[in-house]
């Protein structure tokens, strides 16, 4: 439907991508990543390539391979002409997962979110870019409650209310905060709403 509407559009590639990924297709995923490419050689394109090559990589169970994809992509945000911090950190805290749930290192998945936030402070974007739900989320699961909470208020504080992410994001943290805290039927719904309600943009965290 929304190649229809918009056949030059090159997110169309990304979102087969990602379809081809959930159903299995790591050949299709590939393939549309590497049509993508071809068609926007640009910094910012190629950095989102190389996200998604890395959750490619994961599916795979190539983590040395998705942690060199997403320091690329990470690399790639950073030497653009104005940088691009917001994507940075989002790519910083996808790479620290690696370490938080497949490798149950807590210590080393904080240490790498707190390096990229040193080298990119989350002040220094325009409050609407700033990934505060993604480091929300990040801190719960870490078992940094106090940390995911401050995120949220920073969020509700800093964010204009017509910009802020009222579903699914916000679920999403609600649950994984809930989880951290033990309240398991809390979590349970917060999720089930997240499900219901999924985040509104193909790229949001």
């Amino acid at each position: 439907q929304y190649a229809k509407f918009a056949p030059s559009n090159p997110m169309i590639w990304m979102m087969r991508s990602s379809l081809s990924r959930h159903q299995g297709d790591s050949v299709g995923a590939m393939a549309a990543l590497d049509s993508l490419e071809r068609r926007e050689p640009s910094p910012r394109w190629r950095g989102f390539v190389q996200g998604a090559r890395a959750d490619l990589a994961l599916v795979r169970g190539r983590l040395r391979e998705a942690e060199r994809l997403r320091q690329g992509a990470m690399a790639t945000f950073e030497l653009m002409p104005r940088g691009a911090p917001g994507f940075y950190l989002s790519d910083a805290i996808a790479l620290a997962r690696i370490d938080l749930v497949l490798r149950d290192n807590a210590g080393d998945a904080l240490r790498k979110v707190e390096a990229a936030l040193a080298r990119n402070p989350i002040s220094s974007m325009p409050a609407p870019d700033r990934p505060y739900l993604l480091l929300a989320n990040f801190y719960a699961d870490a078992g940094r409650v106090d940390l995911a909470r401050r995120m949220v208020a920073a969020y509700e504080r800093e964010v204009d209310e017509a910009l802020r992410e009222e579903g699914g994001a916000r679920y999403n943290v609600a649950g994984s905060i809930a989880m951290a805290e033990g309240a398991l039927e809390e979590a349970v719904a917060a999720f089930r709403r997240y499900r219901d309600e999924p985040p509104a943009g193909p790229l949001t965290g």
